[in-house]
């Protein structure tokens, strides 16, 4: 992860070096990842899509407590030099159906001014657009670092970020 430079030249290093880490972080709770899963046709395209398979945990609690939709989870992998802003969320939210789901992870490399862009996915969340939570390679780190325990940490990382959206 740290020797994949940032910026477009490098972005589908950066996309299949997430569907690897993310299949690992979230086994055994989503499976079935597809890159590049295309949706409406194939106008749309989501980076990376999971089918939740969870029986317990975070994936479970939001469906059953949050009732958030999420039959299927969206991941859009940005591995900008910039930070993510209303363009990205506005890409995520045009995934979104209650059908497919309405839950989205956002991997990024970082975020300046993460907490201006919790808000903007606290604006988003209100207005019945769905969950979508920011990762940074920080967080993926972290978890990474924890390996015995790094999907545990995963999910603990997930539900922090979710209840900051939600409760705000």
């Amino acid at each position: 992860l740290k020797d994949i430079q940032q910026g477009n030249e490098q972005a589908s290093k950066f996309h299949n070096l997430m569907i690897g880490v993310f299949e690992f972080l979230l086994y055994p709770n989503l499976s079935n990842p597809q890159k590049e899963a295309e949706i409406n046709d194939g106008r749309k395209r989501i980076d990376i899509r999971f089918t939740n398979v969870s029986q317990d945990g975070f994936f479970v609690w939001v469906q059953e407590k949050a009732n958030i939709p999420c039959p299927h989870v969206f991941i859009e992998c940005k591995n900008y030099s910039k930070d993510i802003a209303n363009p990205e969320l506005d890409q995520m939210i045009g995934r979104f159906s209650m059908r497919r789901g309405k839950l989205g992870l956002i991997s990024c490399r970082s975020i300046d001014d993460e907490e201006l862009f919790i808000k903007r996915c606290v604006d988003s969340f209100k207005d019945d657009h769905g969950l979508i939570i920011p990762i940074t390679d920080l967080d993926i780190l972290r978890c990474l670092q924890k390996y015995e325990k790094c999907s545990v940490e995963f999910e603990r990382i997930l539900m922090e970020k979710a209840n900051k959206i939600i409760l705000s």
